[in-house]
């Protein structure tokens, strides 16, 4: 993978370890527009699956149901079949309902209409401020 991909990969899994899934799906998604690696339609997948156990908009579930096929048509001897198939299944058929969140699990808050600014930086020590918000080590995500 170049390292235009390679970045903007780990700055998805950053946004996606630090719950801000939306701004991860569009790193995921830039990576895998420039560099069309398997692994990064996972990326996509697990994250809109995050969306849709946070929000039940069936959107999100169908995107990731597409996906998670799409990985498996793709990569069908990876290591992470298995782990892909779980979550498949785990989203149950593609036109059920809406989900129910399970208490205690880790989902994203519902979507609002609004304009999402991600910004990043690899000079050491740097920090990211935006108008009167407290500055933050890159990533960083504002609204």
């Amino acid at each position: 993978m170049r390292s235009e991909p390679r970045r903007n990969a780990g700055i998805g899994q950053r946004f996606f370890d630090q719950g801000e899934y939306l701004a991860a799906l569009d790193a995921f998604e830039q990576a895998y527009a420039a560099a069309p690696r398997p692994n990064l339609l996972l990326s996509q997948a697990a994250t809109l699956k995050k969306l849709y156990f946070g929000s039940g908009k069936a959107e999100h579930k169908a995107k990731a149901i597409v996906l998670y096929r799409r990985f498996l048509s793709v990569a069908p001897k990876s290591d992470l079949t298995v782990t892909a198939t779980a979550a498949l299944e785990s989203l149950g058929p593609p036109d059920a309902g809406p989900a129910t969140p399970v208490e205690g699990a880790d989902t994203a808050p519902a979507e609002k209409p609004r304009t999402t600014l991600a910004l990043d930086s690899t000079a050491e020590g740097a920090s990211i401020q935006v108008d009167n918000l407290p500055p933050v080590k890159p990533p960083a995500s504002v609204e």
